[in-house]
Formats: C-alpha cells, structure tokens, sequence
C-alpha cells in the first residue's frame, strides 16, 4: 500500500512537472516564432545586411577561380576566432584556392577576422537559408529547408519538415562528396576540389603535394587512416569524380541511394566511410580510381612509408607549431613544448593542424586579445600544447613563437 502511494506522489509530481516544463518550452517555442514572423529564418542575414565587409561575397557575385585545388566548405554559425590563423595559412598556399558558403550571422562591426592578412585566396560567401535552398534545388534537384541552428546540437534538435528535409550546420558534412557537382560553375579551372574544415590551419600543401605526385593519383587523403577524412581529401576534377557519389555504384556498394541519404536528418560520416567504400570498390566496365589512402607505393610499386599528414593537438603527444606556411609537430623529452629548428626547414613537416575537440579550448584562450596579440601570431608563428599536456594546466594558447625561444 506504502509502495502504491509512493508511486502515485511520484506520477502526480512528474505530471506537475512536465505540465510546467511544457507551459516554458511553449513560451520559448511563442517567443522564436514571434523573431521569425518578424524576419524569417530563411531570409536572415543576406549578403545586403554587411556592407562594412568589402571582401565578403554573394552567389551571384562569385566569379570562377583558378587554382591547383579548390576547397568547398559550407559553414554555419559564428566564425572561429582562430580563423585568422587560418586565413594566414591559406596566404601562405597562393597556388591554391578556398571557397567558403557562410551562413548566419556576422558580427556587426569590422573586427580582427576581417583585418588581419586576409588572404586574396579565401572567398568568402554569405548567403540566406533561402538563396541555399534554390542553389541546392537548382544543382541537386532536392526541395530542402535549411535552417541556421546549432551545429553542434544537430543531433538533439526536434527538426519539422514543412516544405522538405531540414538541413542544419551538421548535415552539411555529408553534402561534401557532392560539392563537385553542387560548385562545378566555379571551379572549372581547377584541378582538384576537395574539402576541409573551418578549425583547420594548412602547411606547405605544395612542397608536401608536389605537382608529380599529384599526378600519379585521382584522389588524395590521410595516408595513415585508410579512409578519406574530413579535415582533408582532394579529388581530381573531372565530370565522373564530381558526380560520382549519384552512381548506382556508390548507391550498391554504401547502401544509399544518394537522395535519400541527403534528406535524412541523420548523419551516416559519408563524407569519410561511405564515399570511400564507394571509390575503392572497382565499378563495372571501368577502371578503379587511384587513391593515395592506405598507403603509397613508389615507381617501382613497392608501398613507401606514410608520411606525417595531420598534427592534433587532441592527441596525447602532438604539440603543433606554424610558422612561415609550415606546420610541424614537435614534443621534447620532459614532454614540454619548444619551437623546434624543424619549423624553418624542410624536414618534418606536416600537411596541416586540426584544432578538433581542442577548438573550444582555444577559442575561450583567444577571446579578448588584443590585435597586436594576433598579428604577432600570423607574423611569428605559434604552437598548441596538446591535450594531455594542456590537463596539466596550460594557460592561455596558441603561444606565440617568441615565448618558446
């Protein structure tokens, strides 16, 4: 009896409880309809609302861009304060070229992303919800809504499909192996596309790239990791490799037909698995590409060593340097970093450095520098503590080079 009471206190106390956590998420849902009737989410923040940013594009206004590679990247919310440090880097890689679809807002005033080395080689599109539906209807021939919310929190949002899929900040990932296609009217004259990220600092990629190595292989990725990645994989550009994710093939060998994977609010890593499983299993009646995952082999086809490509600082012992457009991982024998002579030279270098889960650490260390701070930064060079040494207590990162001679 003592037990059936219990239970009925507990019932009566959750009703209450739900009832009044409903009445708030009602009032919350009341308010951000009332912000959206006012200014619709998928007319917000077009390319009209900034005229203070000279250097920032719209889709009509891209011209097609000439270059080596091209890196696609279709990005949602606030930009990353480290993105100078990346915006230096691609200055440094002049042969090649960046083309960034952004998405929502932008601080109000000109700030320390906007002045600080911006390199003539990043472009830098802002679009609304509603100019990437058409673009995505017009090359795809999918009816989506996209929707500015967080990319971080794609996977917990209750997301309703009024007009078509919801497409938010997460999703986008699995739209990469079709870039090709989706920005073909902009990068005809490039060699290879591929895609990055946005917490993603570039090293030499030509002196590690080389144009006769580029030649020997028709996609090119992580070495190490046996599969594309999504930090980083370029692929040769021609008609069969920008459309090749829409072949029965791809749909055979991953199990998705692409339409529906597209427009399933879930992400099945695509990008990295999915469309790698794709490429390595030998089509019917055609040859195999030539990718450059799980290994190289030299001229006379014996398989050469893998060479260092990515330096994280979430792994336990890669503590990363930049300086000049090159990137090195360095750690000494008290595990405590210190720019190394390597960083000048040509030995040891790496493709890039993935910030990864370390972003937060290092945007919250960031925050409130003042200018002189970041071009010291860009001009110097600076290196990251990585993660296990940073849960010793690292203090404020990336240090600048100086601090470590």
């Amino acid at each position: 009896m003592v037990a059936s009471g219990s239970r009925l206190l507990w019932s009566l106390l959750w009703f209450v409880g739900a009832a009044s956590s409903d009445d708030a998420f009602g009032r919350k849902q009341g308010a951000a309809a009332a912000l959206a009737d006012a200014v619709p989410e998928a007319d917000r923040y077009p390319r009209s609302q900034y005229p203070q940013y000279p250097r920032l594009q719209s889709l009509a206004s891209l011209r097609p861009v000439r270059g080596k590679a091209v890196f696609l990247q279709i990005y949602t919310g606030p930009l990353l304060l480290s993105w100078p440090l990346t915006m230096a880097s691609c200055r440094a890689n002049p042969d090649f070229q960046w083309i960034t679809l952004h998405l929502g807002p932008l601080a109000p005033e000109p700030n320390l992303l906007w002045d600080v080395n911006w390199a003539p080689n990043y472009h830098l599109v802002q679009a609304t919800p509603r100019e990437v539906q058409r673009w995505v209807q017009e090359t795809l021939g999918l009816e989506v809504t996209v929707s500015l919310a967080n990319p971080n929190k794609w996977h917990k949002t209750h997301l309703v499909k009024p007009k078509g899929t919801r497409v938010n900040g997460y999703k986008w990932n699995e739209y990469k192996a079709f870039y090709g296609h989706m920005f073909s009217k902009w990068i005809k004259d490039c060699e290879f596309w591929g895609y990055g990220d946005m917490d993603v600092v570039y090293g030499n990629i030509g002196a590690i790239y080389p144009d006769s190595y580029r030649k020997r292989y028709d996609v090119l990725s992580d070495e190490g990791a046996c599969r594309l990645i999504g930090p980083w994989s370029l692929f040769r550009n021609i008609p069969r490799l920008a459309r090749y994710a829409m072949t029965d093939h791809c749909a055979y060998e991953t199990n998705y037909e692409w339409k529906a994977l597209l427009t399933d609010l879930k992400y099945h890593n695509y990008d990295e698995v999915g469309f790698h499983n794709c490429l390595i299993a030998k089509p019917k009646g055609q040859p195999r590409f030539a990718l450059n995952t799980c290994g190289v082999t030299g001229e006379d086809g014996a398989k050469l060593p893998d060479r260092a490509l990515q330096c994280e600082p979430m792994q336990a012992s890669d503590h990363c340097a930049w300086r000049g457009g090159r990137v090195n991982r360095f750690m000494d024998q008290a595990d405590r970093p210190a720019m190394p002579q390597a960083v000048s030279s040509e030995k040891g270098q790496y493709l890039y450095i993935h910030f990864h889960a370390a972003k937060h650490r290092i945007e919250r260390s960031l925050r409130g520098k003042s200018r002189g701070y970041i071009e010291a930064l860009v001009r110097d060079g600076w290196y990251v503590h990585s993660y296990k040494h940073c849960r010793k207590g690292c203090g404020a990162l990336p240090w600048p080079a100086s601090q470590a001679e």
